[in-house]
């Protein structure tokens, strides 16, 4: 009985002392896989109306509003007829030139008109007296070859005229009057006049001798980094404060040399603008999108991922980024009011010091969208 009762006080003795070289490995194993966890800072998706908002600067884009006025042939400044802040009608005169080489077109297209009458009614008497025998096939083939080559300088002086924007109708006025009139080819306000009475312009110059700034159908030229949501209503706002609705259908063109996106958007109602007009176009957009801190977003094999929690159920879902600031990320995807979205940031090498920064980025995550419930 005694050898029993030491047995058993031995097995006791060797158990807790077993038990207790066990115990700080156990420690050790659960301090490691609490090493391996991670800290979520949990954010509420919130969201304050059923829109969300987006502007981005645009330019109304209308080539017809917007005209110059330059030298085709050499000549030499003999007028002005408008001044630098002139309201111009179309074909109104702005500025008088004399240019040698178009009152020389005008005077050959002339002379060529009245010699081709005549050029026609020899060849026509020749055909007739070479079928009475009289003529030899000969001469009828060389009237009409006189009177080929001069409908070629006749052709040749009106494209002269028409280059300097004058009709060859025009040619008997413009040789009594001496000197060529550039008259305005849009309406609108004279902006530019860089023309000097007796100067004699440089043809190699790109500027014009005048410009004209006016008003006309244009469309609306957006530059983003992405495409824009699917648009509820869309509208153009100029700096001016006016708002104008556009058609939500974009046309769009990628740009190679940096990858913007350029859409143009046209008036939802025909109106007339300035070419340059500049402001911004603003989309009220019905598909869930939401602004979160863009630490919030991270990449996994190549996707844009987010960590959501939704019924206690974490997951990682692919989302779409549709733009960015400096701190906060537009994002849209499987996502829905009440969901919460994580911040991660890996224990073993976060520290307390990745902990303080995940609060204070949670704290100005929690302004942001309180402010953009307000401004909503």
């Amino acid at each position: 009985m005694k050898t029993i009762w030491i047995i058993g006080f031995a097995s006791v003795l060797s158990f807790c002392a077993r038990g207790k070289k066990e115990q700080p490995q156990t420690q050790k194993a659960k301090m490691a896989d609490q090493a391996k966890k991670t800290i979520y800072d949990w954010y509420l998706i919130r969201k304050a109306n059923t829109t969300s908002v987006f502007e981005a600067p645009a330019v109304v884009r209308a080539p017809h509003a917007s005209a110059g006025i330059a030298l085709a042939y050499r000549g030499r400044i003999t007028a002005l007829h408008a001044t630098v802040g002139a309201k111009v009608k179309k074909g109104d005169a702005v500025l008088d030139v004399l240019c040698p080489e178009v009152l020389d077109a005008a005077a050959v297209y002339l002379s060529a008109m009245q010699r081709s009458v005549v050029y026609k009614a020899r060849s026509e008497r020749l055909e007739t007296l070479r079928e009475e025998g009289i003529v030899d096939q000969s001469r009828v083939l060389e009237q009409q070859k006189s009177q080929a080559e001069l409908g070629i300088d006749t052709k040749r002086a009106a494209a002269v005229l028409r280059a300097s924007g004058i009709s060859p109708d025009a040619a008997k006025s413009l040789l009594a009057k001496g000197s060529l009139t550039l008259r305005a080819p849009i309406s609108g306000v004279l902006t530019e006049l860089s023309a000097r009475i007796g100067e004699i312009p440089d043809l190699g110059s790109n500027k014009p001798l005048a410009r004209i700034v006016g008003e006309s159908k244009g469309r609306v030229e957006v530059r983003v980094l992405g495409g824009f949501p699917k648009a509820d209503s869309l509208s153009f706002i100029d700096n001016a404060g006016k708002i104008l609705a556009l058609n939500p259908e974009a046309i769009s063109q990628v740009q190679s040399a940096d990858g913007t996106w350029l859409l143009w958007y046209e008036f939802a109602k025909e109106a007339v603008f300035a070419d340059g007009l500049r402001g911004r176009v603003r989309i009220n957009s019905a598909v869930q999108v939401f602004e979160i801190p863009q630490s919030m977003v991270a990449e996994q094999s190549g996707k844009i991922t987010v960590l959501r929690d939704r019924n206690n159920k974490e997951s990682h879902i692919e989302i779409e980024v549709i733009a960015s600031t400096d701190y906060n990320a537009f994002i849209r995807g499987p996502l829905a009011v009440g969901d919460r979205i994580a911040l991660v940031q890996e224990a073993s090498r976060a520290g307390a010091g990745a902990a303080r920064a995940v609060q204070q980025t949670g704290a100005g995550a929690a302004r942001a969208l309180e402010r953009g419930s307000q401004d909503d």
